[in-house]
């Protein structure tokens, strides 16, 4: 008896959304699949865009083998039944260079190319405790928010959404985040700032007897950061772009 072919198994990470709202996905082939229905309580029915292009219409809808989503399915009842104002708070205008009780270990600088969000990791030089998993899977999940509420990067939209935060510079806010105190954003709206408009700061509270550690989570480990920049060049400091 012949045995039965395993299903083949869709690695599918979220890169955005298109011009209708859907949710895109990327499999570990560089194909683009569409939830044509993302809410949370149907399964995904996942169809192949036209054309391989991220505004393409769906196509051919996938009929057989298993998915598994990363870092997992974003449905539209998320966004729904969550706003900035529950993941961020306003704070005021502080040097984000120090601040009182912890050490700065870089920032993540966010930019909008190809019709999703890239981003590129600046490391503290001065700083001798590099960024941990925990800590990247923590930018990781607010990139991810950032993804989905605005997937059109720098529009009307997230400047709508920045003036609830009443900052005294209209285009220029400093947030942090509600769940993590080590985590603040900088959103520059403005103009010809657009290719870099958020900087995710991370920080830590150290204690003088934290052992140092060796793993260090950059874009030539982390395979989720876009094209490199020439500001990124060696011997650049985080100073130069604060």
């Amino acid at each position: 008896m012949k045995e039965k072919s395993k299903n083949h198994i869709y690695h599918l990470t979220f890169i955005g959304f298109d011009s209708w709202d859907r949710p895109v996905y990327e499999d570990q082939n560089m194909k683009l699949w569409k939830d044509v229905d993302p809410m949370s309580d149907r399964n995904p029915k996942l169809c192949s865009a036209l054309n391989n292009n991220i505004d393409g219409e769906p196509d051919i809808e996938m009929r057989d083998g298993d998915v598994r989503f990363y870092p997992e399915r974003v449905t539209w009842d998320w966004t729904r039944k969550n706003n900035i104002s529950d993941l961020f708070e306003k704070v005021d205008q502080i040097d984000l260079r120090s601040i009182p009780g912890k050490v700065l270990l870089g920032y993540h600088r966010l930019y909008f190319r190809a019709k999703h969000w890239n981003s590129t990791f600046i490391s503290n030089d001065e700083c001798k405790f590099p960024l941990d998993e925990e800590e990247y899977t923590d930018v990781m999940e607010l990139k991810r928010a950032i993804c989905i509420f605005w997937p059109r990067g720098v529009n009307w939209k997230m400047e709508e959404d920045m003036r609830s935060f009443r900052s005294e510079d209209k285009k220029r806010f400093i947030l942090r985040v509600k769940d993590n105190p080590d985590i603040y954003l900088l959103f520059d709206l403005r103009f010809g700032n657009a290719d870099y408009p958020i900087r995710i700061y991370v920080y830590r509270n150290i204690n003088s007897d934290e052992p140092e550690k060796d793993e260090h989570y950059t874009s030539s480990t982390a395979r989720d950061y876009g094209p490199g920049n020439p500001w990124d060049a060696p011997g650049m400091s985080i100073k130069d772009f604060i």
